[in-house]
C-alpha cells in the first residue's frame, strides 16, 4: 500500500492521503489523528531547529574564547596597566589614556571652592598640591597637571610630587613628559621604588620593554616583599 494513500476502514477503498471523506462510501476520516501527527512532526522539526541554534551559539562562543586566548599569548593584553600614585597607599589600575570619572555635584562644588582658594592664595603651594591630588583622584589629569606644575615650579626637589606629576602625564597619554618628571624624581632619589616601577611602565608603553625590565628589576631589588616590589616582580614575570 502506498504511503500517500489511506484506506477507508468501512469499505476498504484507497483514498489520497489528504482526503477528509472516503471517495467511495463518503465516510469521514479521523482528522484529529492527522492533526496530531502533523503537530508531532512540527514539534520534532522545532526541536531540531532549537538544537541546531544551540550548537551554533556554542561554536561561536568557542571561536571567541579561542580568539581571546590567542591574542593574550600574542601579548595584546599583556601590557602593564598599573601606575602607582605616590600619595596613595594602594595600587590602582587604569589605562592610559584615562577618561575622567563622573564627578558628583558635591565633589564638583568642593573642587570649585579649592580652585577659588588657590586663586586667592597663589603662594600657598600646599593648597595647590591638595587640589592637584583631588583632581588626580577624580581622573581630571589635565587639571591635576596644572596644579602639580604650579607646585614644582617653586619646590623642584620633592620627588614624591614629581612622581605624581609624571603619573598624571602618563594617564594623559603624554609619555615623554611622564618620563621626564619620573627621571627628575630619580635624580633626586635614585632608589625611589615607585618612580622606578612607574618609569618601567612608561618605557613599556613607549615600546622599550628591555629598559622597562631594568627599571622593574631595580624596583624589585629595593624591597621585594613590599606592594611595589611584588608588582615589579609581576611585571618581570609577565613580560
Amino acid at each position: 500500500m502506498s504511503e500517500k494513500l489511506k484506506v477507508c476502514k468501512y469499505c476498504g477503498k484507497e483514498n489520497p492521503a489528504d482526503a477528509i471523506f472516503c471517495l467511495q462510501c463518503g465516510s469521514r476520516f479521523n482528522v484529529e489523528e492527522n492533526f496530531s501527527s502533523s503537530r508531532k512532526t512540527n514539534s520534532n522539526n522545532s526541536n531540531k531547529k532549537e538544537l541546531d541554534v544551540k550548537w551554533l551559539y556554542l561554536l561561536i562562543a568557542v571561536l571567541l574564547i579561542g580568539g581571546v586566548v590567542i591574542l593574550y599569548f600574542a601579548g595584546v593584553f599583556s601590557s602593564p596597566k598599573v601606575v602607582v600614585k605616590q600619595t596613595k597607599t594602594t595600587v590602582t589600575q587604569s589605562q592610559a589614556v584615562q577618561s575622567p570619572q563622573v564627578v558628583d555635584l558635591k565633589t564638583a562644588q568642593e573642587l570649585k571652592k579649592m580652585e577659588d582658594a588657590v586663586a586667592a592664595n597663589p603662594a600657598n603651594l600646599e593648597l595647590a598640591l591638595q587640589l592637584a591630588n583631588k583632581f588626580y583622584d577624580v581622573g581630571e589629569f589635565n587639571k591635576a597637571i596644572v596644579y602639580y606644575l604650579k607646585y614644582v615650579s617653586i619646590n623642584k626637589n620633592n620627588p614624591n610630587v614629581l612622581v605624581d606629576l609624571g603619573t598624571s602625564y602618563y594617564y594623559n597619554g603624554q609619555f615623554d613628559e611622564a618620563e621626564k618628571y619620573l627621571l627628575k624624581a630619580l635624580e633626586i632619589n635614585p632608589e625611589h621604588q615607585i618612580a622606578l616601577l612607574n618609569i618601567g611602565v612608561v618605557k613599556k608603553a613607549m615600546g622599550d620593554v628591555e629598559l622597562a625590565k631594568e627599571y622593574w628589576n631595580k624596583a624589585y631589588t629595593i624591597a621585594p616583599n613590599s606592594t611595589v616590589g611584588k608588582k615589579a616582580e609581576q611585571f618581570l614575570v609577565n613580560n
